[in-house]
């Protein structure tokens, strides 16, 4: 009899906690998983990314899981019976569609394991496995066994003494005996914590070798939501399991949905803990040749990627009259920075940004006014230009033999040149820089002094001689040291002096001790980090010798001849399809892109004797492209286009390599980046045919986040 009155407060308390907990849990657990859909689903940096896709399944079926039965147990609490268990075909609808969203969604997430344990493996191959269109594929499978295995509710699932459940002895059996302690226990979690520990492994891989820097934001964060998951599972799901065996034993699953719309709010809670971590960053900013970059970096301990955005500027200014110039629009090129900076919601808060960091093309040559420096302004004279001949170069003396054409002292003393006997159209400027300079004065609000600077980093790619000009003139800037304030944006946020992109392409890896870096995009450079000697003048060798940072040289192969070459050799093979070929049949330049590569893939045969020098080099302008020796017993290897990009991709790694002499032998490793390197498989290859050493390809790494890296540093 004194038993009793504790059954009845027991049960009492257990119906108050049903109510409240389900009206609580389906408020909560609706609005986090609405949340999770409308901020992935939103957000430009989540768009296409394969695990968000994951994710957002997951919060779909969720959300779908919690609306399929908490109301009906609210009703079933307030009306004191539910709907589903007053009617037949209610029980065996809410009890399929339950359980097809709470397997789907055990799927997702052992899928979503699995997609993080491909996208952090170090090996290539596997890491290219990871794609959204096989994120497609396993949900589609997923959602169709869901829906197959379980329509075994809507056959036997009916109401009886312990409310909606299958009582039917042979499959009430299946479900107790394998089921759900095998299939739904002991296969998802040990399917998800061994991938939880590779994943760990993975990233502990990374980090070993410095690679860590080098991940993305998103990538970075999806790791941690999905070592998250797999501590919830492990802590969270598998007395809840148990919980749920014993109950399906006793046909009474009622504190089901509570456990699981607890799992839901604690996944809300800790993916939204993520974004609350990050309050400032700082900007980097990429003015290439054919594109501009820019890159959000946070402050954090891992400087993980915000924001990243890269567009053509299609800057170029076509000279018929002058073949050899090579000239960009400023206004072009500003244009575009403008249009990143608008891009990047970060952006719009000034509070947050912590610094600015600009780094560019570095050789060439732009003149303007500080009095009006956006309508008083020269066109930007690139590193291709080819205006300044070798009589020139040899007329201007002993002290400047190491200019070459391109250089940006080079070109302003052709200008003085021209001048002579003429009206000095150089009187109306009063700076001169660099693109990178040019843009980065342009930010600035105030200016700290009255004298343009550069950085050590751009005076000698301009031809200065240990941090000197070899010459004087008004226009030549003050050289100052990376990290050296120039001037504030909005008043307030320190814009540093212009980087080279190459240094900062460097930075941006953090190599370690004799781990060279080959960076292809327009160009191509082999880099090696040494320490600081006194200058080598003599342009004869091919390697140079350029400032980097804390006390630092690189030792580089730059070659003028890199993607360039490549992209020429296409748009040839495009015009003579073009030109035999209808425009309706001819291909487009994408497409030959992607089936030239292929075919260089396919390829067995290097052609020899070709030289893709179709730019020359610094150290020999004479160099060209040539095709020699050629017979009827090599006609084979021209047939086969493959062949032919192929061994122009052989040709321009071969050249880094004879380029940086000696001393590519003390190389250990080597880090592969840049545009043209990361879309070119056969690039790539040719590379690790090369070199006998770890060879690790990270699309991440580049100018833009180097800068933003060492902005932050600072």
């Amino acid at each position: 009899m004194s038993s009793k009155p504790i059954i009845y407060q027991i049960e009492n308390l257990t119906k108050n906690y049903t109510f409240y907990s389900s009206i609580i849990n389906l408020i909560l657990g609706s609005i986090s998983n609405i949340l999770i859909i409308l901020i992935l689903s939103t957000t430009r940096t989540c768009r296409k990314n394969h695990c968000i896709f994951y994710l957002i399944v997951g919060s779909i079926t969720d959300i779908g899981l919690i609306f399929a039965y908490l109301p009906f147990k609210i009703a079933g609490e307030i009306f004191g019976e539910s709907p589903v268990n007053a009617s037949t075909i209610w029980c065996k609808v809410q009890l399929t569609v339950c359980s097809i969203l709470a397997l789907c969604s055990l799927i997702t997430t052992c899928f979503l394991a699995f997609d993080q344990y491909l996208s952090t493996n170090p090996r290539q191959q596997w890491k290219a496995m990871s794609t959204l269109r096989l994120a497609h594929r396993l949900t589609f499978f997923n959602v169709c066994f869901s829906i197959s295995h379980n329509i075994v509710f809507i056959i036997f699932a009916e109401n009886g003494k312990f409310g909606c459940a299958i009582y039917n002895p042979v499959v009430k059996t299946y479900f107790k005996v394998f089921f759900y302690p095998i299939f739904i226990i002991i296969l998802p979690l040990t399917f998800i914590g061994l991938l939880g520990l590779l994943v760990y492994r993975n990233i502990q891989w990374h980090m070993r070798r410095r690679m860590i820097v080098m991940r993305r934001r998103l990538d970075r964060q999806m790791s941690v939501i999905v070592l998250a998951r797999v501590l919830s599972i492990a802590i969270l799901g598998s007395p809840f399991l148990c919980t749920t065996l014993y109950e399906i034993n006793l046909n009474d699953n009622e504190e089901n949905e509570n456990k699981l719309a607890i799992y839901q709010l604690a996944s809300a809670i800790s993916y939204s803990l993520l974004y609350a971590s990050y309050s400032m960053f700082s900007v980097g900013l990429d003015i290439g040749t054919t594109s501009c970059k820019i890159c959000v970096v946070s402050c954090d301990a891992q400087h993980s990627v915000l924001f990243t955005e890269q567009l053509p500027h299609h800057a170029h200014i076509v000279q018929k009259e002058f073949p050899s110039y090579d000239e960009q629009s400023p206004v072009k090129i500003l244009d575009i920075v403008n249009e990143l900076f608008k891009k990047s919601t970060y952006l719009k808060d000034d509070s947050s940004i912590k610094s600015i960091q600009i780094c560019g093309q570095m050789h060439g040559l732009i003149l303007w006014s500080s009095k009006s420096p956006r309508t008083i302004v020269s066109s930007l004279v690139t590193w291709q230009d080819q205006r300044c001949s070798t009589e020139f170069l040899s007329s201007l003396g002993s002290m400047l033999t190491h200019l070459r054409t391109g250089y940006g002292l080079a070109t302003l003393l052709w200008l003085m040149e021209q001048q002579k006997g003429k009206d000095d159209d150089l009187l109306k400027y009063d700076r001169a820089g660099t693109i990178a300079d040019y843009v980065a004065t342009i930010f600035c609000d105030d200016e700290v002094t009255d004298q343009s600077q550069i950085s050590t980093q751009m005076a000698t790619s301009w031809g200065a001689i240990d941090n000197q000009w070899p010459v004087k003139h008004r226009l030549l800037p003050e050289i100052v040291e990376p990290g050296t304030i120039i001037g504030y944006y909005k008043k307030k946020i320190p814009i540093y002096v212009a980087l080279g992109d190459l240094q900062c392409s460097v930075f941006s890896c953090q190599p370690e001790k004799n781990e060279g870096i080959i960076n292809i995009s327009t160009s191509a450079q082999l880099a090696l980090v040494t320490d600081k000697q006194s200058s080598n003048h003599d342009q004869l060798l091919s390697p140079m010798r350029v400032p980097y940072f804390q006390s630092k040289d690189l030792l580089v192969a730059a070659s003028l001849n890199g993607g360039n070459v490549l992209s020429a050799f296409v748009h040839l093979v495009h015009s003579w399809n073009s030109s035999i070929n209808s425009d309706s049949s001819s291909l487009s330049l994408d497409t030959l892109w992607s089936r030239l590569i292929q075919r260089g893939l396919e390829s067995n045969s290097i052609i020899e004797n070709i030289s893709a020098a179709l730019f020359g080099e610094r150290h020999d302008p004479s160099m060209s492209a040539s095709l020699t020796n050629i017979r009827s017993i090599h006609m084979s290897q021209l047939n086969d286009v493959g062949s032919v990009f192929r061994s122009i991709c052989h040709w321009i790694i071969k050249n880094l390599f004879e380029m940086l002499g000696n001393d590519s032998s003390t190389i250990n490793g080597i880090i592969g980046t840049g545009s043209a390197l990361m879309r070119n498989g056969v690039l790539q290859r040719e590379i690790q045919n090369r070199v006998q050493c770890q060879v690790k390809f990270n699309e991440h790494s580049d100018a833009a986040y180097g800068s933003a890296l060492f902005a932050f540093m600072q």
